[in-house]
């Protein structure tokens, strides 16, 4: 039993100094690839709402609620449909004021904003004029992006891989030696969303221009995908 224990120990001990004596002999070349583009953008979300301040919670709630259907009265009679517009956010919450070290309720502040798609890019002006004139005093975000966004970062990442592979083919020749397999291949994050956004106006600025049609630029939407690339040379 024990002479079975010995050459156990002693197979396992060989097992380990064959493990910890191997080395990778291989000549690797450890490049990075680059692919980018700009795209149109082909749809917009835009997220407007009212957002009104009183002490009578009745009161706020029904003025709210009546600028708020106005709102998607005005959406609906300039083209969007119903399943593309949706409440995105609804609160009512007290305001206090802690200034004299003690809690004291200054007033009540209820808020309702809706998000819009918008198919037709065309219509993102008529939209937030739409919305201004139904009694929207808030502008959340209006973001442009595309649909075909993974269709075109599914090629940049095959572009990426071509650059990545030309890299590592110039700097092989370059050491007297030729390309062999690829080893292991990264695909990176994205560094470029495919969105624009625009961020919260104030109430102030959106009323400003309620009589007008606000002006929006689509632009582009930059786009840019990178891979991290091992090959060995031969």
């Amino acid at each position: 039993m024990n002479r079975l224990i010995i050459i156990a120990v002693l197979l396992a001990s060989g097992c380990t100094m064959a493990f910890s004596q191997y080395v990778d002999t291989r000549r690797l070349i450890t490049v990075s690839g680059e692919a980018r583009t700009d795209l149109p953008p082909d749809i917009a979300y835009v997220t407007i709402g009212v957002e009104i301040d009183g002490l009578d919670i009745h009161k706020i709630r029904t003025e709210n609620d009546a600028k708020v259907r106005a709102i998607i009265s005005n959406v609906k009679s300039a083209g969007i449909p119903a399943k593309d517009i949706q409440t995105s956010a609804l609160s009512i919450q007290p305001v206090y004021n802690y200034s004299t070290g003690r809690q004291e309720l200054v007033t009540y502040r209820m808020r309702n904003s809706v998000t819009i798609t918008i198919r037709d890019l065309q219509k993102v002006e008529q939209v937030l004029s739409a919305g201004l004139s139904g009694g929207s005093n808030i502008l959340n975000s209006l973001v442009f992006a595309s649909t075909r966004a993974d269709a075109v970062r599914d090629s940049l990442r095959v572009e990426a891989t071509k650059n990545a592979r030309n890299r590592a083919m110039a700097i092989a020749a370059a050491a007297g030696a030729s390309l062999g397999h690829v080893v292991t291949i990264h695909a990176a994050s994205s560094g470029d969303v495919p969105v624009r956004e625009y961020m919260r106006s104030s109430a102030q600025a959106l009323m400003a221009k309620a009589d007008t049609e606000t002006p929006v630029e689509a632009g582009e939407l930059a786009m840019r995908v990178s891979i991290e690339a091992v090959f060995e040379m031969q």
